[in-house]
C-alpha cells in the first residue's frame, strides 16, 4: 500500500509540474543567526583585560574561559542572544589597521555566523553563487587521545572585506556537555544572565550590528542572499531569525563599527557608567562606553 501511494504521489507531483502548478520550495535561511562578534586585541593581556572587564566588572556570563589554542588566544562571555569573542591572533599584525580611526589596541574584527548544517548550507551557498572557502576542521585531542573536531569554520569570501572576516561556524555537539547542544547551551547563558538581572548595567541582549559599507547597494543585496527571505529588512537593518539585528550604513570604509545592546533602564546603565568611570556618549535615549575606556572598540546602549 505504501509504495502504491508514493507511486500515486509521484504520478501527481508530474502531472501538475507539466502543468507548471508545482510551486517552487522555499529555501531555508542558510544563516538562523550570529553566533559570535569577534573583538580582536594586539596583544593576549589586552585580550585578557577586555574579557575580565566585560565577564568580572559588568558580570556577563562566561562563555567560555580564557585560554591559548593553537595558533591564537581567545575568552568569550555572553550578551543575552550572541557571544561575544575577545581574541588575540600572532598572525594579526599591529600595524595600523584601515578603518579610518586613530590606531587602537582592539577592534571589531569579525562575525561567526550559525549555519544550517554544513552539509546543506554549502551547496546553498553555490546555488547562489556565493563563494565559499574549505571547510577548516579545529581538531584536538579527547581523553582517549584520539583527534576530534571540536567545530568547523567555513570562510565566507563574499561578504567578508579587509577589516570583517565572516564565516560560518559549525560546532560538534561534544564541545557543550554537560549540555546537548548549541541551543541549549545557548538557553542555559541566557538564563545565567537573567539570572543576574543583566549584570550592574541591566544588560537584555545585543539589539543590533552596526556595520559600515563602501558600497551599501552591492552589500545589501549579497547579505540578503545570506541571510534569506525570511530576514526582514526595513530601514537598512536585516532581522534574521534570531540573535542581533544587522544594520548597513554608508561608510567610507567596510567593518563593523558598533555594537548595540539593550538594557532595562538606561538611568541604571548611566549610573553605573558614571559611578565606574566608563561613561563615554551621553545622550537621552543612548550612551555608550568611553572607548578609550575599552581600547577603541564602540559599544552603545539603549532601552
Amino acid at each position: 500500500m505504501r509504495n502504491k501511494l508514493i507511486g500515486v504521489t509521484c504520478l501527481a507531483y508530474m502531472a501538475a509540474a507539466a502543468a507548471g502548478q508545482v510551486p517552487s520550495k522555499p529555501r531555508l535561511a542558510i544563516v538562523p543567526q550570529v553566533d559570535h562578534i569577534i573583538i580582536s586585541a594586539d596583544t593576549v593581556e589586552d585580550a585578557k583585560t577586555l574579557w575580565s572587564l566585560f565577564s568580572e566588572h559588568l558580570k556577563l556570563p562566561v562563555a567560555w574561559p580564557p585560554a591559548q589554542y593553537e595558533g591564537f588566544f581567545s575568552g568569550g562571555v555572553n550578551a543575552g542572544n550572541v557571544n561575544l569573542e575577545f581574541v588575540y591572533s600572532r598572525d594579526e599584525s599591529v600595524e595600523p589597521h584601515s578603518t579610518g580611526q586613530p590606531s587602537t589596541n582592539a577592534r571589531f574584527s569579525g562575525l561567526g555566523l550559525e549555519p544550517e548544517p554544513l552539509a546543506q548550507a554549502l551547496p546553498a551557498l553555490e546555488q547562489l553563487g556565493l563563494h565559499h572557502g574549505q571547510p577548516d576542521h579545529y581538531q584536538s585531542k579527547d581523553q582517549s587521545g584520539n583527534q576530534t573536531t571540536l567545530w568547523t569554520t567555513v570562510a565566507l569570501d563574499d561578504v567578508s572585506k579587509n577589516d570583517m572576516d565572516v564565516f560560518l561556524c559549525e560546532y560538534s555537539p561534544n564541545l557543550f556537555r554537560p549540555r546537548r547542544d548549541l541551543q541549549e547551551n545557548r538557553q542555559y547563558l541566557k538564563d545565567q544572565l537573567k539570572q543576574r538581572g543583566g549584570g550592574p548595567m541591566g544588560i537584555e541582549l545585543v539589539k543590533e550590528i552596526v556595520i559600515g559599507t563602501s558600497d551599501y547597494e552591492a552589500t545589501v543585496r549579497l547579505w540578503q542572499k545570506l541571510l534569506g527571505p525570511d530576514a526582514r529588512a526595513s530601514g537598512g537593518v536585516w532581522h534574521p531569525a534570531a540573535g542581533p539585528a544587522i544594520r548597513f550604513i554608508p561608510s567610507a570604509s567596510d567593518g563593523i563599527q558598533s555594537v548595540v545592546v539593550r538594557v532595562v533602564a538606561l538611568g541604571r546603565a548611566r549610573r553605573f557608567l558614571q559611578a565606574s568611570g566608563l561613561l563615554g556618549h551621553d545622550a537621552k535615549s543612548r550612551i555608550a562606553i568611553a572607548p578609550n575606556k575599552v581600547m577603541g572598540i564602540d559599544v552603545q546602549f539603549v532601552q
